[in-house]
């Protein structure tokens, strides 16, 4: 974190050693008041706006939720409120554990700067009286609708995120749901300068808050951009910044309040395998040791093997070359799942993940039991399924080709 009480500059080293000063880019190219929607769809706010939304992974939504390694998905941008004069949030967003977050968008030379604590309540405000006035059901029908018109599907929206596991997704929504009717929401100023006065507006609010339910727990988040030219076009360096830094008590106090789904652990992940009435004993020694040998195979590589939260709890490998993208999930009822969206849907400018999604379905056919998992899913449009599941007794007997066909493709490709 850099206070910004300190005179920031920034520098890359060229192939020469030699030191070149990086250039600030601002937001928005000139002073002008915003008088129209017009001016605001082309004003620097906007350009922030847009920033965050479509680059979710600059959001630190570990730092607010205190969630390892959560995942920040932003679901429409310019949501009015049903409460007539609770006006027009910028982003609202979610993560993968149904958090959820208002983003309000604000410059440092606007003179509605002053106003940005306001103008976010009233947008708390508008979602708590509308869930009172016309219920939780009312208003979620309503949400969910917006959304898709704002943007799309909420489902097509977590699968882009890659999250394509139904049951996954459905407690999520689930989740989400509960914080709107328990008003669990975080409150988010975007910024391009965390100013004292801001500082001072959140201390305050975050400080009353303690002596309350903590549903609201508020935080700046200031993003700068940096350019090596000295036209300062095209950003090759973005800064970002939280505060306040010191957040663990708001966290803290938060989670006291909040009933989130069940942690899953690796070893709670073993109990219910062991105590699933469904699986045979033979075929709970054999996933026990197939994740065992996952695990080791995990660990060479450098990656990690977590388990899920949902009810049905998935484990998922996470190789270091392909983060966040699991190829294969085991859920804790000895279904095993082939996550080939995951893998392709990671990063369209990169072919790497497309390729490791190929080679890996290529593989997989190869093994009879498997050959059905490349079913068209839809014959019209020719499209491959994005996820199979298998069933206990069919994987385990290829539990040994599945490891080394993991091992080939995403710690060698």
């Amino acid at each position: 974190m850099i206070s910004d009480c300190l005179i920031l500059k920034i520098f890359n080293i060229n192939e020469k050693n030699v030191l070149k000063r990086k250039n600030g880019i601002p937001f928005r190219s000139d002073k002008k008041s915003i008088k129209n929607d017009e001016q605001k769809e082309n004003s620097g706010e906007k350009k922030l706006q847009k920033l965050i939304f479509n680059k979710p992974e600059l959001f630190p939504v570990w730092d607010c939720t205190e969630t390892v390694r959560a995942q920040w998905i932003p679901l429409a941008e310019e949501i009015t409120l049903r409460q007539a004069g609770m006006g027009r949030l910028d982003i609202l967003a979610t993560d993968d554990e149904g958090n959820i977050f208002i983003v309000e968008c604000k410059l440092e030379d606007n003179p509605d700067m002053r106003t940005i604590r306001s103008q976010i309540q009233n947008y708390a405000a508008g979602f708590f009286k509308d869930c009172k006035t016309n219920g939780i059901d009312s208003f979620w029908e309503w949400l969910i609708e917006n959304i898709k018109n704002q943007n799309e599907e909420i489902n097509n929206i977590f699968e882009k995120n890659g999250i394509e596991d139904n049951e996954q997704i459905e407690e999520i929504l689930k989740n989400m749901k509960r914080n709107f009717e328990e008003n669990n929401i975080i409150l988010i100023f975007a910024v391009d300068r965390i100013t004292e006065n801001l500082r001072t507006d959140i201390d305050w609010w975050n400080t009353a808050l303690n002596k309350k339910d903590q549903n609201y727990p508020s935080y700046a988040f200031e993003i700068t951009q940096y350019s090596d030219s000295e036209k300062n076009e095209n950003p090759s360096t973005i800064v970002t910044q939280l505060y306040p830094i010191n957040h663990e008590q708001i966290i803290s106090n938060k989670k006291k309040n909040n009933s989130k789904r069940p942690i899953r652990t690796f070893e709670k992940w073993i109990e219910l395998v062991e105590n699933d009435v469904k699986l045979n004993k033979q075929q709970k020694i054999q996933i026990l040791k197939f994740k065992d040998d996952l695990h080791e195979l995990i660990i060479k590589d450098g990656g990690q093997l977590e388990p899920t939260n949902a009810e049905k709890s998935r484990l998922l490998p996470k190789f270091s070359n392909y983060e966040k993208r699991s190829p294969i999930g085991i859920t804790n009822t000895g279904e095993l799942h082939f996550q080939f969206g995951l893998i392709r849907n990671t990063d369209s400018n990169n072919p790497k993940f497309r390729i490791a999604e190929e080679v890996f379905r290529k593989k997989i056919m190869q093994i009879n039991s498997f050959k059905h998992v490349n079913r068209v899913k839809n014959p019209k449009k020719h499209e491959l399924p994005q996820e199979h599941v298998v069933k206990a007794d069919t994987w385990l007997k290829h539990k040994k080709e599945l490891l080394d066909i993991l091992k080939d493709v995403f710690t060698k490709l």
